[in-house]
């Protein structure tokens, strides 16, 4: 039996290491080959490019497991290309909205390096891992989605290495986005091929989508914004910590990428059960949540300083309360990943996880405005492990409150 569950999150694990540990290894040969500033304009481009990724999504991220793992094929077939299609419709524009946004912390100067970072994590907005996560079908997450966009971050850093002198260090994160559309490609047709013998049901139009998707859209554009705009609130009131404080935010979100997909494959499986059997693996979700969220924690606590030489190259001074501020975001973050997306949308309550995220956002971004300037890098992350203490408290209300007879 444990053998057969390890064969089961096997795919999870190898989906992190094609995406994760490719894109941790980029980071030093980008700052290697363009240097601190150009490399923190990318990241800046793709910390915004994330809250386009939210908008492009447009709720899928959050509503669509569960979705997925409740309907018929013929069901899963219509939710597929009413994702698709209405993703499509949304994904130029957000786009060119985050390079607007971008370039607005950046300066022109930094517009292509801003433009790069936001195709790399914006069009991961089109992925179709919601639907694997749904049926279950791991195997397929990883093939069909993490590794062609590994595939992309890795002949960017190739290309880098080989080519050093005419290889401008942005070729990485535009084929990191190149990848995330072979992704879709590659997805669709196998899930349009999988599903060819169920009924075919008419899409839904535009505006009933729009409609249907608002609660999971704002929550999931309210996580993003979170995870992005302290970067735009430091960038202007302190532009001489932007790189220090993008390399801290970087370290959170590689973290999350190899917590996440752990995480969110209870999005599909918790939903699955019923009665008993949904409690208890509601109960796993949040122990692992809090397992992986706590070693996380002590890991940066004792490895930290060689993870920040490593990353940076040496370009980036130790700071132990900036790396336990991160470590914090880090499990907290973790924690309500599962109460919110996974307790909050079995139960129904959407309204209340969209509320959740706002306020998370709305006190975090106030905590980083009033702290930063007194406190500088530290106060600018302690800022954003409030607004997710703020966004969890608010969260576990929710979820423990009894239903309404």
């Amino acid at each position: 039996m444990r053998g057969r569950s390890l064969f089961r999150v096997l795919p999870l694990y190898l989906g992190v290491a094609s995406t994760g540990v490719v894109a941790i290894v980029s980071i030093p040969v980008m700052i290697a080959s363009g240097g601190l500033n150009l490399w923190a304009h990318v990241g800046v481009g793709q910390s915004v490019g994330a809250v386009a990724s939210a908008v492009v999504s447009y709720g899928w991220a959050v509503t669509g497991p569960a979705a997925i793992a409740e309907s018929t094929p013929a069901l899963r077939r219509r939710e597929y290309l009413e994702s698709v299609k209405l993703r499509l419709l949304i994904a130029p524009l957000a786009l060119v909205l985050a390079i607007f946004i971008t370039v607005s912390v950046t300066g022109p100067a930094g517009l292509a390096a801003g433009a790069a970072g936001v195709l790399s994590t914006g069009l991961t907005g089109l992925s179709a891992i919601f639907y694997f996560l749904g049926t279950g079908q791991l195997w397929q997450s990883f093939l069909l989605d993490s590794l062609p966009r590994a595939l992309g971050t890795l002949l960017g850093i190739v290309l880098l290495l080989v080519l050093p002198a005419s290889t401008s260090m942005l070729v990485v994160p535009l084929l990191t986005g190149a990848g995330a559309l072979a992704a879709l490609a590659a997805s669709s047709a196998w899930v349009l091929r999988n599903l060819a013998l169920a009924a075919r049901l008419p899409t839904r139009g535009v505006w009933l989508l729009l409609v249907q998707q608002r609660h999971g859209l704002l929550s999931s554009v309210s996580t993003a914004s979170f995870q992005m705009l302290p970067t735009v609130v430091v960038g202007w009131l302190a532009p001489s910590l932007l790189g220090t404080y993008v390399f801290y935010d970087r370290i959170f979100k590689q973290a999350m990428t190899f917590l996440s997909p752990a995480l969110n494959v209870f999005q599909g499986w918790v939903p699955r059960a019923s009665g008993v059997a949904r409690r208890n693996r509601m109960r796993l979700a949040v122990l692992v949540a809090i397992s992986g969220g706590a070693a996380t924690l002590i890991l940066l606590a004792l490895l930290g300083d060689r993870v920040v030489d490593v990353m940076s190259s040496g370009a980036v001074p130790h700071d132990l309360i900036a790396l336990l501020a991160t470590g914090a975001m880090i499990a907290l973050s973790a924690i309500d990943l599962i109460i919110s997306r996974v307790g909050l949308v079995i139960r129904g309550r959407l309204s209340a996880l969209a509320g959740a995220s706002v306020l998370g956002l709305v006190a975090g971004l106030t905590l980083v405005v009033i702290l930063t300037p007194a406190m500088g890098l530290v106060g600018a992350l302690l800022g954003t492990v409030g607004g997710v203490v703020t966004r969890l408290a608010i969260a576990l209300g929710f979820f423990f409150a009894p239903d309404k007879q």
